[in-house]
């Protein structure tokens, strides 16, 4: 509704569905100005199995996972 309401009308990706490419989530991750650990979702049983909380990862190595 924010995005809506100041004059844009977004476009809705359903990313379960059709999932973005890798150079589409460098870019989307540039973008957005976050770090890759940050678009993670943190509460779901891959994050935990594979230990992505750890260090032990690279931006890359965690992007081509997603």
């Amino acid at each position: 509704e924010m995005i809506r309401n100041s004059g844009t009308e977004p476009t809705i990706i359903h990313y379960l569905e059709t999932p973005p490419t890798r150079d589409e989530l460098v870019k989307l991750i540039a973008d957005m100005g976050i770090s890759v650990r940050a678009l993670l979702r943190k509460n779901v049983e891959p994050y935990e199995e594979l230990g992505l909380a750890e260090d032990k990862f690279t931006d890359d190595r965690l992007i081509d996972f997603m």
